[in-house]
């Protein structure tokens, strides 16, 4: 199926960080010979990773909505250790989000938060405290339910916790002072790789300045046009932003008119045409063109019929090149094997040096897909044997999964000069300490090979030029 970006524009999209550390008191628990602890990787967005760890008597009922991550949920129910939950919120569903990012640690987030639940009633007057251990601050208060209803928790403790200047918010609800700094002892051995999305305002870009950059050059702006809707009530005009982009060497802009020319959607249907455009944006790094390509090359085939090597190979530059959207990265000619032959063939292929394969255990490694364990480590050495075969989405994870930020940038740098966009997009994060202009730069490579959220960064600086009149 050809695919389009279509309504791709993300709502301030952000992630979360992780809990480390509980008012400096871990109780007995810290203390005591840690249980067999179980990993979860959480991908709540392009250019970054959270690794949770609970053990056993713990169960993961994340929620996400549309594909995307919106809360890290763990449960325990009643038993010997005792009931609980914990809940991590990403950022993006505060109302308030923007005050995580100033100096306080979120203070005016928890005294929102404290503000709310002394109107539910508390049997305590909490107190909020600001702790700093390490590299983790924390904000918080603990409080009582007056009013606990059956079934409810009486204990519960909010915050907002720093870590390495990515904010998050953290609950723990429990019955008992015990459970909760069992919880803390838990929450404290979880870790959080890539950069953070950074919360800005919705970018507002006038249709007429996106144009008018269109006309002076600007290819990725004539894709961009496109795409909000600019005058494509004229399927004409549609055409020829999308065409003077690709004219322009805009990777993105042609995905888009390659698949108006393959379904004949406001262009004359001319697959010989639509697979040249479509050619020159994957040969330019742009992920969307390659996913097409890859489509239209398979038309005509019988239903379940293996993926031809021609379409297995663009669709290995799409994940390269855009990362792993819609399931892109997990493409093979086995994929519809059994889970657990599937992870057994990649293995068989890792261990002869066959990059892809290679790629693709690191991917059931990380998420524990045909019961294998979840192991970050053993993840990112198979990333690094798929880099080292020249498999550019397993040089993206093998930087991804790097803990020293020099050593991490040195490997998303030669990623993205490669073509891998998430890598140009952790990149063009604030962590990385690129100037604006570089910055700007960074977002643009990315858009380009279809990252959502770093399109959104350029139209924020479209925006942010002056209009032309």
């Amino acid at each position: 199926m050809i695919v389009r970006m279509g309504v791709w524009m993300p709502s301030r999209v952000s992630w979360v960080a992780a809990a480390v550390v509980f008012c400096g008191v871990l109780g007995a628990a810290a203390g005591a010979d840690p249980a067999p602890l179980r990993a979860y990787v959480f991908r709540p967005g392009p250019a970054a990773a959270l690794v949770a760890m609970m053990d056993a008597s713990w169960h993961e009922e994340s929620r996400y909505h549309d594909g995307e991550l919106r809360e890290i949920r763990f449960v325990r129910g009643a038993g010997a250790r005792g009931r609980a939950k914990v809940l991590v919120t990403p950022m993006a569903t505060l109302p308030g989000e923007e005050l995580l990012r100033d100096d306080s640690g979120g203070r005016k987030v928890v005294e929102e938060q404290l503000a709310d639940m002394k109107k539910a009633g508390v049997a305590n007057d909490p107190v909020i405290t600001d702790v700093k251990i390490g590299a983790a601050r924390l904000v918080s208060f603990a409080a009582t339910d007056a009013h606990t209803k059956p079934g409810e928790f009486p204990l519960a403790t909010q915050g907002v916790l720093t870590l390495g200047g990515v904010p998050c918010t953290v609950t723990i609800l429990n019955d008992d002072a015990g459970v909760r700094d069992e919880v803390v002892g838990l929450l404290a051995r979880w870790a959080v790789f890539g950069a953070p999305n950074v919360i800005t305002p919705p970018p507002e870009v006038s249709p007429v300045r996106l144009e008018a950059l269109c006309r002076a050059g600007d290819g990725l702006a004539c894709g961009l046009a496109h795409e909000l809707g600019s005058r494509t009530d004229k399927p004409e005009h549609a055409l020829q932003l999308l065409t003077a982009g690709c004219k322009a060497g805009s990777a993105f802009a042609c995905g888009s008119l390659g698949s108006r020319y393959a379904e004949g959607d406001g262009a004359p249907k001319d697959e010989a045409r639509a697979a040249k455009i479509l050619a020159q944006g994957c040969d330019a790094h742009g992920s969307l063109a390659c996913v097409n390509a890859a489509s239209l090359a398979v038309r005509g085939r019988p239903d379940g019929a293996p993926l031809p090597a021609q379409s297995l190979a663009l669709l290995e530059r799409a994940c390269g090149y855009g990362g792993d959207r819609d399931g892109v990265c997990r493409a093979s000619g086995d994929s519809d094997a059994p889970p657990a032959a599937y992870v057994a063939d990649q293995r068989k292929g890792c261990a002869a040096g066959d990059g892809v394969a290679c790629r693709r255990l690191g991917w059931a490694i990380e998420t524990g897909y045909g019961d294998a364990v979840v192991d970050v480590d053993a993840a990112r050495a198979a990333y690094g044997k798929a880099c080292a075969a020249h498999s550019l989405w397993g040089c993206f994870r093998q930087a991804l999964f790097t803990a020293d930020a020099k050593e991490q940038a040195r490997l998303f740098d030669a990623a993205c000069e490669a073509g891998s966009g998430p890598a140009c997009y952790a990149l063009a994060q604030p962590k990385f300490g690129r100037t604006a202009a570089a910055r700007r730069t960074l977002a643009r490579k990315a858009c380009e090979g279809s990252i959502e959220e770093a399109c959104a960064d350029v139209l924020r600086s479209f925006g942010s030029a002056s209009k032309p009149k």
